[in-house]
């Protein structure tokens, strides 16, 4: 029997709602939705959280806890 490696593709963000975009079409197609993991640092732009809420519901991480600079 023989497993895959296991992958978990991460990227933190801010606001990035065009970046963000083609960032999960290009590795949700690589690896699947459910090997990404967005850490969002406070985004506030709709089109991002609209990114975010729509990752997450196909099976994405998404951590928005982390609002603050000290965070990083």
């Amino acid at each position: 029997m023989t497993t895959e490696p296991s992958v978990r593709v991460v990227m933190m963000q801010r606001d990035e709602g065009a970046l963000l975009m083609a960032w999960l079409s290009h590795y949700a197609r690589l690896f699947g939705m459910n090997h990404l993991t967005l850490l969002d640092n406070g985004s506030t732009d709709p089109l991002t959280l609209h990114l975010l809420d729509h990752a997450a519901a196909c099976g994405a991480t998404v951590l928005q806890e982390y609002r603050h600079s000290g965070d990083f």
